[in-house]
């Protein structure tokens, strides 16, 4: 279930509407509080990315580097996840990665460096 809140400043639009991206941040309850989009803020679930063409226009998922890499990655199709938790991911291998090539979330590490332990591609 996905819930719009109203926002004072944004015109709100009823029906259907295109779009080529989406971003969406995922949270355990709706409060003020606990918004944070941290891997250390329990309420925070996860970020979806969708773009129609399969590529984010959001470097790190908008956030700083540091806590973007503690973020659990996965792609299934044209939707990037970034995780707060592992066990949400879909741990299945999505294609033949090797070692040593570019890791697949984005981080310019080496696979081997970077995401290997998490399993996730």
């Amino acid at each position: 279930m996905v819930k719009n809140v109203p926002a004072p400043t944004m015109r709100i639009k009823h029906g259907n509407m295109e779009a080529d991206s989406l971003y969406i941040n995922v949270y355990r309850e709706d409060a003020r509080k606990n918004k944070e989009l941290y891997s250390s803020n329990e309420n925070f679930v996860c970020l979806v990315d969708y773009n129609i063409d399969g590529v984010t226009t959001l470097k790190d998922g908008g956030l700083p580097v540091v806590y973007w890499r503690q973020l659990y990655h996965e792609q299934i199709g044209n939707v990037q996840f970034a995780w707060r938790e592992g066990k949400y991911a879909v741990k299945k291998k999505l294609f033949n990665l090797g070692r040593n090539e570019p890791c697949p979330c984005g981080s310019g590490k080496k696979y081997k460096k970077c995401c290997i332990d998490k399993g996730l591609y």
